[in-house]
């Protein structure tokens, strides 16, 4: 709690904001000292320090996030300074109506190295980035070595907070997101095998599998699979190409692409698999944390 803004300020009003050893004296205040954070620039840091240099004074430090999309927001030093490693509580606030946003990477990663608490405040929302959609295979070629390729497999959805650090306090208000993973991509149809007066001899393409949905994430949408195409014909038909699988919804896996289908030559070739949702809140070395919901979170934490 802050020291009063106004009025009489005491020396005990000090005292109970940032702490000292008894006897009290005023130089034990200075900013940037043992006990006052640089974010009290009323304070001085040397010379003659008055009670009124304290009003408003107070021993946190916050950094609020600004209005709009703030992307990969790195939390310690760039935004703290010299005082990411002071023994001081330090706090960043995401206000109504800010995103903290990822394409890539991590929407909000909290570094290590830091002194005193941190606790984040979200009142906004942080969305990690979707997972992509896995392509989907070819279908046997129409010729003598013609062979079908397994669908590929998605790509992971991303971690919306990212902590290296022990003991943050999270307290979400708002939205926090981790990215659905991708759907894979649908394997490739088997090729089928003609004859045509007796001797004749020819074969049957298969047909190609469908591409997987994205996975949601920050400005892209969760889509689903698309179907595989049809074998080609000629008088017996090739495979049909597998269905690609659905991208997931936010902090949801992805599914996997299916099979295609087995020509009357060769069989048809695997889907690719899903992947795996990103998480709301992730370890990235050495982090632990508490959270307390309030409002929604999409993934595990």
């Amino acid at each position: 709690m802050a020291v009063t803004s106004s009025g009489q300020v005491t020396i005990n009003n000090i005292v109970t904001e940032f702490g000292g050893t008894a006897p009290h004296q005023m130089s034990e205040y200075y900013r940037n000292g043992s006990n006052v954070p640089g974010n009290n620039t009323n304070v001085p840091t040397s010379g003659e320090i008055k009670l009124s240099n304290f009003y408003g004074a107070v021993n946190e430090i916050i950094y609020t996030v600004g209005s709009g999309n703030t992307a990969n927001l790195v939390v310690g030093s760039g935004i703290f300074g010299a005082n990411w490693t002071a023994s001081v509580p330090k706090k960043v606030i995401i206000p109504s109506g800010s995103n903290v946003v990822a394409s890539s990477g991590y929407a909000l990663q909290i570094d290590s190295g830091a002194s005193g608490t941190l606790t984040i405040i979200n009142n906004g929302a942080v969305y990690a980035y979707g997972g992509s959609y896995g392509a989907g295979g070819s279908g046997a070629a129409a010729s003598a070595a013609g062979a079908c390729s397994n669908g590929s497999s998605a790509g992971n959805g991303g971690h919306a907070i990212a902590v290296n650090l022990a003991n943050v306090v999270i307290t979400n208000n708002g939205t926090i997101a981790g990215g659905g993973g991708g759907g894979g991509g649908g394997g490739g149809g088997g090729k089928s095998s003609y004859n045509v007066f007796f001797s004749f001899g020819g074969w049957v393409a298969g047909g190609s599998g469908g591409n997987g949905g994205n996975g949601a994430g920050w400005g892209q949408s969760q889509s689903n699979g698309s179907s595989g195409s049809a074998g080609g014909s000629y008088g017996i038909s090739g495979g049909s190409g597998g269905s690609g699988g659905n991208g997931g919804t936010w902090g949801s896996s992805g599914s996997g692409g299916s099979s295609g289908s087995n020509g009357s030559q060769t069989n048809g070739c695997s889907g690719g698999n899903g992947a795996s949702a990103g998480k709301a809140v992730h370890n990235i070395g050495s982090g632990s944390w508490t959270v307390t919901n309030n409002g929604t979170i999409y993934g595990t934490y």
